[in-house]
């Protein structure tokens, strides 16, 4: 399956979990969100994508020739 977004939409939601993530930094799929005042129940994850590349002066720190 190849989704493509329609369109972009730049407002907040509040995410909530059956139970607590055991990781804070990284929570996964909530159970389900809040969107302008209705709540959506999340049945199925699609698909799931994790970024933990490191940014400006962290990426050139972690290189091999600045290993101790």
């Amino acid at each position: 399956m190849d989704a493509q977004p329609l369109r972009f939409i730049d407002e907040p939601v509040e995410v909530h979990f059956d139970r607590p993530p055991v990781l804070e930094k990284k929570p996964g799929c909530p159970d389900e969100f809040v969107w302008d005042g209705e709540r959506y129940r999340i049945v199925e994850m699609l698909s799931e994508w994790h970024d933990y590349g490191r940014r400006g002066r962290m990426a050139t720190n972690m290189r091999p020739d600045h290993a101790a």
